[in-house]
């Protein structure tokens, strides 16, 4: 789905310096004021919730339009299936990804909101068929908000991406029914993203 989905960790290293023998007290110069440590840890980029508490099994029933069953949940990645129509068969994926710095997400959120062309062609090349796909920006959610749908053959797939500070949002539903899960898809599947979008503004 994307080009990237980076699992971002932070490490502390503390380096003790002795001088032969005696005790060598730090110039009051070098010492860490309170103000500085404030400023320091402002600047670090707080931790992601995990996936699977941004949308509840309530509202991945409402977007796939059938009941659904919990199929992974891991802190970057949450992932649904449904569980009622086999012949109507869709999974829905939550995924969370956070940038160093503004420069960084812009770019990640380019990339995400790029791949669905690269893969539609990746489609095509496997089963000899012109994927049709179509995308549009939605005005008014996040900093930045793209939409997109595509489809080969029987199997639809839909893809919300939101860009808000230093997070990303991942929406996709991807099944075997062109249309998604209704008529009303594209709806429903907004409501879920802007209501995640609230729950990780609320957890970061």
């Amino acid at each position: 789905m994307s080009r990237r989905s980076p699992s971002l960790a932070f490490a502390l290293v503390a380096l003790l310096v002795t001088g032969c023998g005696h005790d060598t007290a730090a110039p009051a110069s070098q010492a860490t004021s309170p103000l500085d440590a404030a400023i320091a840890s402002s600047d670090t980029p707080a931790a992601l919730p995990r996936a699977c508490t941004l949308v509840t099994s309530a509202e991945a029933q409402a977007v796939v339009g059938q009941p659904v069953s919990q199929m992974a949940d891991e802190p970057e990645n949450c992932m649904w299936a449904s569980a009622g129509n086999p012949g109507q068969f869709t999974i829905f994926m939550v995924q969370v990804v956070k940038g160093q710095d503004a420069a960084e997400t812009r770019t990640l959120f380019e990339s995400l909101t790029g791949a669905t062309t690269e893969l539609n062609g990746l489609v095509n090349e496997q089963i000899g068929a012109q994927t049709q796909a179509k995308g549009e920006s939605i005005a008014g959610f996040g900093d930045a908000a793209w939409r997109s749908s595509s489809n080969a053959d029987m199997v639809g797939a839909r893809q919300l991406i939101v860009r808000k500070g230093l997070n990303i949002l991942v929406l996709n539903v991807t099944g075997m029914r062109k249309d998604g899960a209704g008529p009303d898809f594209d709806a429903r599947m907004e409501i879920a993203g802007r209501a995640a979008l609230a729950r990780m503004d609320s957890d970061t």
